[in-house]
């Protein structure tokens, strides 16, 4: 009986024991299910509050995360759009702490990185943010966001040859990107590589041949090369992209290149343009006028000069202006008493005496020529067209401008 007694016992603890323990695998498999559930439900929520913060619902976006962070604590995309999210209405400390805790649940998270990397920047903290940022391209190495903000981040360090070899090396990479061929040619232009910008430039064209930004940017790099016939080719095909003081300045860009390279008539209708609109400017039409002495347009270069000096009298470089045009138009006694006018002149003295040796040299009078030349060579001793001028004897073409 005892035996039987103790024999029931052991059957009651091993079923007691099954019981519990089956009871505790059954709460165990039911929190690992309600568990699955919060984090299905987690992840669920972040589309959502994707749209809302997208459509401009912020304070929406961030109650539906922190809902979703509730339910599972280790989302990394949530922390990676709670970061951005935070980062976008200028919590930086909270959202690098978002993002911080992203990157280390999931380190392959490229955007984690790239975001830490702007906080940095915001910061001014430049070498931390190189870092992030080539954690964000090593895990992400073609987008071109990454790239550019790296090659932004080492012009900032001031390491622009490092910057210069980064952006060339994607460029072989990814040789039809118009905004890494763009980045590179601009940094070139700034380092001052003219021929490799240019060629960035007219590359990025072939991709993009209505790209107005890159044309202006290829025409202004031709104006720093001196390349003024080119220049103006590519200015002409923006020229009616500009309006307001755009426009102005373009034509007046246009009108400099044509005079640079000779192109006098053209500089005269570039200037013809600017006068419908800035009539009372005396630069305006000096500068027409001295386009008008290269086209050898004596009348309308004394007619420019007249509108100058009626908006600004007694003007030197509009009077210089028209003593040019008299001596073109060979009235050499008009044309001395008018140089004669701004002998005084600081800027201009040298050259009014010049002009008046040059007017005496037409008349045959030799004695006051060189009288005249004499003075101008010592108001300007380095002067070469002085020198050239003394030295030829009589010489009619007027080529300098005043």
């Amino acid at each position: 009986m005892r035996i039987a007694r103790i024999s029931n016992r052991i059957v009651v603890m091993i079923v007691m024991s099954g019981l519990l323990g089956g009871c505790a695998s059954f709460s165990q498999s039911k929190q690992a299910a309600h568990q699955r559930y919060d984090q299905t439900a987690a992840r669920g929520k972040i589309p959502l509050a994707r749209s809302l913060y997208e459509s401009g619902k912020t304070e929406d976006a961030l109650l539906v995360l922190t809902d979703c962070l509730q339910l599972d604590p280790d989302n990394a995309a949530a922390h990676l759009l709670m970061g951005e999210v935070q980062l976008s209405i200028g919590r930086n400390e909270i959202a690098r702490t978002h993002l911080l805790k992203a990157v280390t649940l999931q380190d392959q998270l490229a955007a984690g990185w790239a975001w830490l990397g702007v906080i940095a920047v915001e910061a001014k903290q430049l070498r931390q943010a190189q870092e992030y940022q080539r954690k964000a391209l090593e895990r992400d190495p073609l987008n071109v966001d990454y790239i550019l903000n790296l090659a932004e981040t080492l012009v900032a360090l001031d390491e622009m040859e490092a910057a210069d070899s980064f952006l060339s090396e994607k460029c072989r990479v990814l040789p039809t990107n118009v905004r890494i061929l763009t980045t590179t040619a601009n940094l070139k232009n700034r380092r001052g590589d003219r021929a490799g910008a240019i060629q960035q430039y007219r590359q990025t064209l072939v991709l993009d041949p209505d790209n107005t930004e890159v044309k202006e940017a290829l025409a202004y790099c031709y104006v720093a090369s001196r390349d003024w016939s080119s220049a103006l080719d590519v200015f002409d095909q923006v020229i009616n992209t500009y309006t307001g003081s755009e426009k102005k300045t373009g034509l007046e860009m246009m009108a400099m290149c044509a005079m640079n390279s000779g192109q006098y008539g053209r500089a005269i209708k570039y200037y013809d343009r600017l006068s419908v609109d800035h009539r009372t400017d005396p630069q305006l039409w000096l500068n027409m006028g001295q386009a008008s002495l290269g086209a050898k347009d004596a009348r309308r270069a004394a007619e420019c000069a007249r509108r100058a000096l009626d908006l600004r009298p007694a003007w030197d470089k509009a009077v210089a202006l028209r003593g040019c045009a008299l001596y073109m138009e060979n009235d050499y006694a008009a044309a001395i008493a008018s140089f004669r006018g701004i002998t005084s002149s600081k800027e201009l003295g040298g050259f009014a005496w010049l002009m008046i040796g040059r007017c005496f040299q037409q008349t045959g009078d030799s004695v006051q020529a060189e009288t005249a030349l004499k003075t101008a060579a010592s108001l300007n001793p380095d002067s070469k067209l002085v020198a050239l001028v003394s030295e030829s004897g009589k010489t009619k073409s007027v080529t300098e401008n005043p």
